[in-house]
């Protein structure tokens, strides 16, 4: 019995170790900014933008399919269309690649030459890559865009190099944080990989293993998110949006693949059971968290003008009291050098009276409450968002030439389409994260699945048999 104990303590030791949203918390000047967000904020406003974030990406990506392509039948030369597309596409993916490293990496100034420069040359070189290829093996080349890659990342070395060489020489520790997002970046190219492969295991499978088969999309969610957050170090104030806004967006887009090919009502549940229960795991970990706060502004006198503040509040309202704080505090600086003014009211002006300790403490607890609140509400985010997005643009397909290019789509008449869709069911300021990660990753995943871009997973690439039988 105790041996069965001694396990269970390891397995769950284990579980909250690899949880990235317990290791980490805001910085003092995070913490501020929100506060200054929720004051200045009003809900109609945060509203209208959370409905209006998945637009921007599915206009860019309509208008792209808007240009019809010929047939692969016709062969690469007649395609000359597809591969002006896919230059422009990466292009794209390159320039939201960029916008993150520039929020992630501050130190890199990107002037407006520079960032045309390094999201063209590099695009350019791997579909000219592409197209020699294509000339030696045949089109559609199997899997056109990963073949690209090697070339597409040694034309973004070289322009780095051109461009930053100088200043990376100088600076070892700018050189430390781009080497620490390189293998970031590693990590999205990864899952370019295991995702299409997951997905096409899981059409290859019956029914009945489909429902065990989703057990393996929460192994390969912690496994990718503790490899970002291990690179992204001590940058907790990015962790929540690259981490959620890369692994969550993949997900969230394979998972309503699989349930658009889920062969029974089971697989459905089962997805839907997995998705419930790592939420209901987040949750609870807040309240573990909340805990020490609840208690603390338990003592709060009831006549004392804090007492009906937000917990924030209070926990900035201890930090302007006390200076010694925030040595105390970890302060992390993520590319801001200066805090924001405290909010001018009168509750600023009331002292609190815990302990040096208990003070420490709240405010600890308070940034670690905010920082895995912020996980919880980007997780939610995109798994309302992406669905939605994936619906959308599955309709606006549905009314495009290019539809009988797209394999999932391209079989299906009015009564199935509706069907398929049934069957799926605060960022203002961070818009530049969330719309560089939404368009990289659905732009990605919707181009990679064109019959255009051979992305076969069932590795028998009839096409090049056929051609040269």
């Amino acid at each position: 019995m105790r041996a069965l104990r001694r396990l269970c303590n390891g397995i769950f030791e284990v579980w909250m170790y690899l949880q990235v949203e317990l290791h980490g918390s805001y910085s003092i000047y995070r913490m501020r900014l929100l506060n200054n967000y929720t004051s200045s904020t009003s809900a109609l406003r945060a509203s209208i933008f959370l409905a209006m974030a998945p637009f921007p990406c599915l206009a860019i990506l309509t208008l792209i399919d808007c240009v019809p392509l010929a047939p692969t039948e016709s062969g690469y030369r007649a395609n000359f269309l597809f591969w002006g597309r896919n230059c422009l596409t990466i292009s794209l993916m390159t320039r939201a690649i960029l916008e993150q490293l520039h929020l992630t990496v501050p130190s890199l100034h990107f002037t407006t030459w520079r960032t045309l420069s390094i999201s063209v040359i590099p695009s350019a070189g791997s579909v000219a890559f592409m197209l020699a290829m294509t000339s030696l093996i045949g089109f559609p080349l199997p899997f056109t865009l990963v073949v690209g890659i090697p070339v597409w990342f040694l034309g973004l070395v070289i322009c780095f190099g051109i461009f930053f060489g100088a200043k990376l020489r100088r600076e070892a520790a700018l050189r430390k944080e781009l080497l620490n997002y390189i293998v970031v970046i590693a990590c999205q190219v990864v899952l370019t990989f295991i995702y299409p492969a997951y997905l096409y295991g899981f059409r290859a499978i019956d029914s009945t293993a489909q429902t065990f088969y989703v057990l393996l999309l929460p192994i390969i969610k912690i496994a990718t998110k503790n490899w970002i957050s291990l690179f992204l170090g001590s940058k907790d104030d990015l962790k929540p949006q690259v981490v959620i806004l890369n692994i969550e967006v993949f997900n969230a887009l394979y998972v309503a693949s699989s349930m658009q090919n889920a062969t029974s009502i089971t697989t459905t549940l089962a997805l839907m059971l997995v998705d419930f229960v790592l939420a209901w795991i987040s949750i609870k970990d807040v309240n573990h968290f909340l805990v020490g706060i609840t208690s603390l502004l338990d003592k709060i006198p009831a006549d004392h003008p804090l007492k009906t503040a937000n917990f924030v509040e209070v926990a900035l309202q201890m930090l302007d009291e006390d200076a010694q704080l925030k040595k105390d505090v970890s302060l992390r600086y993520f590319s801001v050098h200066h805090y924001p003014d405290a909010p001018k009211n009168k509750k600023a002006r009331v002292h609190l009276d815990p302990t040096s300790d208990e003070r420490t403490e709240y405010i600890q607890k308070t940034a670690q409450v905010l920082f895995t609140a912020e996980f919880i509400v980007l997780i939610e985010f995109t798994e309302v968002i992406i669905p939605f997005i994936y619906s959308i643009y599955t309709i606006a397909m549905f009314e495009l030439p290019n539809r009988v290019f797209y394999p999932q789509i391209r079989a299906l008449d009015r009564t199935s389409l509706f069907s398929m869709l049934g069957n799926i069911a605060i960022y203002d300021r961070e818009w530049r994260m969330v719309q560089s990660n939404l368009f990289l990753w659905i732009c990605y995943t919707i181009q990679n699945s064109l019959d255009h871009n051979g992305a076969d997973f069932s590795w028998q690439f009839s096409w090049l048999k056929n051609a040269h039988g």
